[in-house]
């Protein structure tokens, strides 16, 4: 629409003079139906383009968003690591934000979030058995993953989370 819009303008906007010599003719509604054409399609086109400047609030955006989590998503949008759970009936995947139950696992161990950023995970995780550890975001070969001061490898969990090895019974 914008482009007939546009073009609908422009064709207005270079043929003015053969509508200013229509106007004093018997056709005087053919360049009244141009006049009006014209200054119907350049205000939309300056509304369609300025529209974009108003954002939407914050808080609506959120709430938005929270409510969209658990919805089913396409499977298009997932990267190619994360295993897929496609629904013929439904014709989508279903939402990989269920698959983890906490935004780090690490199975019997406890851990405390000191940091959730959206670059920068700080946590400690206590001692105990467990040498896996899961984070909830979604797994990016750039991502690095420090111990102690001390890098570690960074995979893909089977859900296509980070997931990273660390020393058994330490902290």
């Amino acid at each position: 629409m914008i482009f007939v819009s546009l073009g609908c303008s422009i064709f207005v906007g270079a043929s003015f003079e053969i509508i200013v010599a229509y106007f004093k003719t018997p056709k005087r509604y053919l360049s009244l139906i141009a006049i009006g054409l014209l200054f119907i399609c350049l205000p939309y086109n300056g509304f369609r383009i300025l529209n974009h400047i108003f954002y939407t609030p914050k808080d609506f955006f959120n709430g938005m968003v929270e409510r969209l989590k658990t919805n089913y998503s396409n499977d298009c949008w997932w990267t190619t690591w994360i295993p897929s759970e496609y629904s013929a009936e439904t014709n989508q995947t279903t939402s990989r934000l269920e698959m983890i139950a906490q935004k780090v696992v690490v199975g019997e161990r406890k851990f405390e979030l000191k940091t959730w950023q959206p670059l920068e995970r700080d946590f400690v995780i206590e001692a105990g058995n467990t040498e896996n550890a899961t984070v909830a975001t979604m797994y990016y070969p750039h991502w690095k993953v420090i111990i102690n001061g001390r890098p570690a490898e960074v995979r893909p969990s089977e859900t296509g989370l980070i997931s990273f090895k660390f020393p058994p019974k330490s902290q």
